[in-house]
C-alpha cells in the first residue's frame, strides 16, 4: 500500500497532509517516492497528520524506507 496508499485511502491529498501534519507538500512526496526516509520525528508528525500510529505508518511504508539510497530525514532542530 505504501504512504501514498494510505494517505488516499483517506482520500487526503499531498496538500492535506502537509497541512496537517506539518510537513512540506514536497517531503511528502519524497517520502511517498522513496527517495526519503523518515526519522522518529517525521515519522510522528506522519502518523498525526493521518490520524494512525506511528506503528502503522512504519508497517505501512514497509520496506521503501529501508533504502541505503534513500536519505535519512529528521526535522530541524530548533536552536538560538
Amino acid at each position: 500500500m505504501g504512504l501514498q496508499g494510505l494517505r488516499e485511502g483517506q482520500g487526503l491529498s499531498r496538500d492535506d497532509l502537509a497541512r496537517r501534519s506539518g510537513l512540506p507538500n514536497e517531503i511528502i512526496g519524497d517520502l511517498e517516492s522513496g527517495r526519503l526516509r523518515p526519522g522518529p520525528g517525521i515519522m510522528m508528525a506522519l502518523a498525526s497528520g493521518l490520524g494512525v500510529s506511528p506503528s502503522t505508518v512504519k508497517q505501512v511504508a514497509g520496506g521503501g524506507w529501508g533504502s541505503s539510497r534513500a536519505a535519512f530525514l529528521e526535522p530541524a532542530s530548533d536552536r538560538a
